[in-house]
Order: structure tokens, then sequence, then C-alpha cells
């Protein structure tokens, strides 16, 4: 990696400015995430062959009961890993509800409302469907 003009404040570890522009180390997030438990591995097919997937979990976040998985992108790191970081214990799970347009359901709501990490953003969110 080239040598960085200053370091982020979220953790210059993660993520790095130089010239004004930030750059995600994407490789040393998505091993954070996985040595945090945010992410899982599963296989997929690629090119036909079986591979390695990585999905963010989020069990029993909409339904109770589910074994869940959201998908990403590697556009999506930097924004997963940045939630993170800012609420450990949410972050991640706040972040899957704005990707699915979902708020979480109700039980969830009202724990994450108990613990002060309930959002003005995430209020704005649809309900899932009955399962």
């Amino acid at each position: 990696m080239a040598k960085q003009d200053s370091k982020h404040p979220l953790d210059p570890y993660f993520f790095t400015m130089k010239d004004g522009t930030e750059y995600c180390n994407e490789e040393e997030c998505l091993a954070k995430l996985l040595f945090d438990g945010i992410l899982f591995c599963n296989t997929g097919k690629f090119n036909g062959e079986d591979t390695v997937v990585l999905f963010i979990l989020c069990n029993d976040l909409f339904y109770w009961g589910t074994a869940d998985g959201q998908a990403f992108t590697t556009v999506d790191i930097g924004p997963l890993m940045k939630m993170h970081l800012e609420d450990p214990d949410w972050g991640a799970q706040k972040w899957c509800c704005l990707k699915r347009n979902l708020r979480p359901q109700v039980p969830v709501i009202e724990f994450m409302k108990k613990q002060g990490k309930w959002t003005p953003e995430l209020e704005a969110l649809p309900a899932p469907p009955p399962s």
C-alpha cells in the first residue's frame, strides 16, 4: 500500500486517506469481520465450480427461527466495516436492515431501543412482511 498522508479517524488499519481520498483495506476488513463473527462462509458456484462465498450473519433479525445471511459485494465492505467499528454490537445488523430496506422484527427493535441503539434511519424503514 502506498505511503498514507494521514490516518483515518475510525481505524487507520482498515482505512487510510491519501490526497483527500479514502481507501479501504478490504482484506483486513474481511479478516476482522470474520474474526468478530459478523461474516460466515458457505459454498456457492463460480464458473460452474464450487467456491467459498461469504455472507453477513443475520439469523433471527427479520424472522425468528431462520438461518439468514445477507449477500454483499466489495463495494459494501467499507460501509459495513464503518458501521461495525462505530457500533460493534449492532452495526452489522443495522447495515443489513438498511441494505434490505426492512426493519428488524419487533422484539429486536424493542431490545435495540432498550440499549439506545435504535435510530431514526431504522425507524423510517418498512416492517418485514408477516412470516
